[in-house]
């Protein structure tokens, strides 16, 4: 016996949408040989890993009195957004061992009803959803920590919550880039605010700030001539929304971030190279202390001699 039992689903779409999306929500709803214990059943599923299996809860058997202790400190309240992710994370908290079958298709899912594969979101609707996102991660959080009384335990989830929080924000970032001009983004960009700490939220912002300077690049390599304006215009826009984030430096700090930060100053960097050789303008964002921080200024001196005479513009004192 185990506390948690993990078999597949069969994914029946009803639509030609759905039917194309099928495969894909197999691949994550049908479980990998896996026997956990303790926390890393929370871990694996609320953290960033190769090895994460996900947290819907339709296809899952569940010990009896691990539900009912769990169910005890969950509000009854109505969610369509995360409920089964809060539900599970705290389940997944006071579980101690868990076992998946696969080759197992014993769940059918409807994919293509209710709000599975919906359209894209009316601002509306967006700050609807972050509303019930922001009760289930409080709920998850709180919940979680309810029923742990251990501090090492309470730190394991805490940990995990931050995983949590992670998967969660770079969904919802996701769903607001690809739905929303620029200006419904800058209005919507409060809510994101309320739902998501600023430390969930940086890394999303960064991301897009990499793949935006890395587009800028693309387009540059391709031909030194090529309008890059959706891209500064992108830019200009995330860095005027990270200038908003309370305590950017320890922010900043995080591995991850710093990582990206690197490859963001790489791309704009070459950026300007390319600009500056085509005696182009260099636009004030790309040299945003934000975005460019190099220290190495005798290394960059070694450069040919226009750019040189840039970054000695970019690092005037």
């Amino acid at each position: 016996p185990v506390d948690i039992l993990h078999f597949g689903a069969k994914v029946i779409p009803s639509s030609a949408e759905a039917q194309e999306a099928a495969a894909a929500y197999e691949s994550f709803m049908n479980p990998y040989p896996c026997s956990l214990t303790n926390s890393e059943i929370l871990f694996r599923a609320f953290t960033d890993n190769p090895l994460r299996y996900h947290w819907q809860m339709v296809e899952k058997l569940f010990s009896t009195a691990l539900l009912k202790k769990c169910y005890s400190v969950i509000p009854d309240i109505y969610l369509t957004q995360s409920e089964d992710a809060c539900t599970y994370f705290i389940v997944a908290s006071q579980a101690t061992t868990y076992r998946s079958i696969p080759n197992s298709s014993w769940y059918h899912y409807c994919l293509g009803r209710g709000v599975s594969l919906s359209s894209r979101p009316s601002e509306d609707k967006f700050i609807s959803n972050n509303l019930q996102h922001s009760k289930a991660l409080k709920i998850a959080r709180d919940g979680a920590l309810e029923l742990c009384s251990s501090i090492p335990k309470r730190q394991i989830i805490m940990e995990a919550y931050q995983g949590f929080e992670h998967l969660l924000a770079q969904y919802t970032f996701n769903e607001w880039k690809d739905s929303f001009d620029r200006s419904s983004r800058e209005s919507l960009f409060p809510v994101l605010k309320q739902t998501f700490s600023d430390e969930g939220i940086a890394p999303e912002l960064y991301r897009f700030t990499r793949d935006a300077a890395y587009s800028a690049l693309t387009k540059l390599r391709s031909n030194p001539q090529k309008s890059i304006d959706d891209d500064l215009e992108e830019l200009e826009l995330l860095e005027d929304l990270l200038s908003g984030l309370n305590d950017i430096d320890n922010i900043n700090s995080n591995k991850i971030i710093a990582s990206m930060r690197d490859l963001i100053e790489s791309h704009l960097l070459d950026c300007i190279k390319i600009l500056s050789s085509s005696n182009r303008e260099i636009p004030e964002v790309m040299v945003s202390e934000r975005f460019v921080t190099i220290n190495h200024k005798e290394e960059a001196s070694q450069t040919n001699t226009l750019v040189n005479r840039l970054l000695k513009w970019i690092f005037r004192k």
